[in-house]
């Protein structure tokens, strides 16, 4: 069954008369790609509560960590006031609701959602951010939620505001069960939200479940009273109410709190009204078509090379020396630990040149919080492969995984950060 979803495809808005055409029919949010992943549905009663009406301080903890992908062009920064102003739209108008839908008046900007499990990287849906282009344009949000009834959401301290840095892991896979999921690098490291904690050992069926994120793009909501219904090698299915938007959420243990998984797709979100051709909000009773369950990537399939990169291992900024002649150099690059836990293995640097590793350095000891530069010093390089802008690789490699990498272009004399 093709789902209509509203989370974002960014290539469908090059061509204006695509976009005029979305809005017509649709909302601004749909994309022709969306037909492929959804999360949505409401099973039984609607759990969805706002924030305000949440008392449990460990929820309200899970929740300040989640996060809201919102297109960077919808967002105005105002430096003057340290705040950030984000375009939205009313959610009822926008999805064409009847009147009498929960949220009707409620700001919606979110695309996606995920959630923050490392002091630099957030863990989302992979297709979410499917590619570079996309992560040059997406900023990732903390705070869009009301924590008090009727308070604006429109602006928010442009301290929360992160940039999408790089994509250091992604998998879309569906059709052959692989899992679909994405680890993203910020632009910088978050110092006053806390990394979640991942399960990563397997779940079993009936584990209570509860989920936060961005339903139809809505400021954070938390939907609790799920359970785990049925278990593939890579996903789970659950009665979860969640919908377009909660793509990327993190979906918790209800007794651990630990995530269990992230939240990529479901049943179609609503139902058409044929009396006031309007659209409420589909109800219905689990395994019943089309509302098969919410299907969620589980954290266990995505173990291998986990912990290493949530180490908060990355580079920073980089110089150069150069002499081209005796096809020789060297590049010196800050490398910092923003994770709270000491490295069980040594960091290793390495710096390749046409796809050949010209150089390597090891790194002992590395503290949190510490930063170290580090110098990859070559020789006998064939002047020829020195011409200037050439682009060479450094790869930050802990435990034989790489958890960073940076491509520079030589004979610049550049002077930057890398970020």
């Amino acid at each position: 069954m093709r789902k209509f979803t509203i989370y974002k495809d960014i290539k469908l808005f090059v061509k204006p008369n695509h976009r005029i055409w979305i809005v017509m029919i649709f909302a601004p949010f749909f994309s022709a790609q969306a037909v492929q992943n959804s999360a949505q549905v409401i099973y039984g009663d609607d759990s969805r509560r706002d924030l305000y009406q949440i008392s449990d301080k460990e929820i309200l903890k899970l929740a300040d960590s989640t996060v809201a992908l919102i297109k960077s062009e919808w967002i105005t920064l105002d430096p003057a006031n340290a705040s950030a102003h984000l375009s939205t739209k009313v959610h009822g108008i926008q999805q064409r609701l009847c009147r009498g839908e929960r949220f009707f008046d409620q700001s919606a900007a979110a695309s996606c959602s995920g959630a923050l499990v490392a002091p630099n990287i957030i863990l989302t849906a992979g297709h979410c951010i499917e590619d570079q282009l996309d992560c040059n344009q997406m900023s990732i949000v903390f705070g869009f939620a009301l924590k008090q009834e009727g308070a604006s959401v429109e602006t928010i301290p442009g301290s929360e505001i992160y940039r999408c840095r790089k994509i250091l892991r992604t998998s879309q896979g569906e059709k052959d069960d692989r899992p679909d999921y994405a680890l993203v690098q910020l632009d910088r490291p978050v110092p006053n939200h806390a990394p979640l904690e991942v399960n990563f050992s397997p779940i079993p069926e009936g584990t209570p479940l509860l989920v936060i994120g961005h339903p139809s793009g809505l400021p954070a909501k938390v939907a609790s009273g799920a359970h785990v219904q049925s278990i593939t090698e890579n996903y789970f299915r659950a009665d979860l109410d969640t919908f377009s938007g909660n793509s990327g959420s993190a979906v918790f243990n209800a007794r651990t709190r630990k995530i269990e998984g992230i939240l990529v797709r479901g049943a179609p979100d609503w139902v058409r009204n044929p009396e006031d051709q309007c659209l409420t909000a589909r109800r219905c009773k689990f395994g019943e078509p089309p509302c098969e369950g919410e299907s969620a990537t589980r954290s266990s399939a995505l173990a291998e090379g986990f912990s290493e990169l949530l180490a908060g291992a990355s580079f920073g900024k980089a110089e150069e020396t150069l002499d081209i002649p005796a096809g020789a150099g060297s590049i010196s690059i800050e490398t910092s630990l923003f994770g709270e836990n000491e490295l069980a293995h040594p960091l290793e640097v390495e710096l390749l040149i046409h796809d050949e590793i010209v150089s390597s350095v090891q790194m002992n000891g590395l503290k949190p919080g510490e930063t170290r530069t580090v110098t990859l010093a070559f020789e006998n390089v064939d002047p020829n492969w020195l011409e200037e802008g050439l682009p060479v690789t450094l790869n930050l490699i802990l435990n034989g995984v790489i958890v960073d990498s940076v491509y520079l272009g030589l004979g610049g004399g550049f002077s930057e950060d890398v970020l």
